[in-house]
């Protein structure tokens, strides 16, 4: 049986935290160019964009199959 603090842990994530981290990041990448020094900002916009990418792979594997099944039936 799931203890139900981390059941809360969990929706808090996947429900609050989750769809606006994306958001979160493009908004610190804006910051980081205009606040730093240029070679400090390239180091870290490489890996805001690095993050922002693993999100992404993420989210296509956790739904991955409705998107084929949408790329399959759209095709048709």
């Amino acid at each position: 049986m799931v203890d139900p603090l981390v059941f809360m842990v969990l929706w808090f994530w996947f429900k609050l935290v989750w769809p606006w981290l994306p958001r979160f990041i493009v908004l610190c990448s804006f910051f980081v160019d205009v606040g730093f020094p240029d070679h400090v900002a390239f180091a870290l916009h490489g890996f805001l964009v690095r993050l922002l990418l693993w999100l992404e792979v993420a989210a296509f594997a956790r739904n991955g199959f409705s998107y084929l099944l949408f790329l399959v039936l759209s095709s048709s």
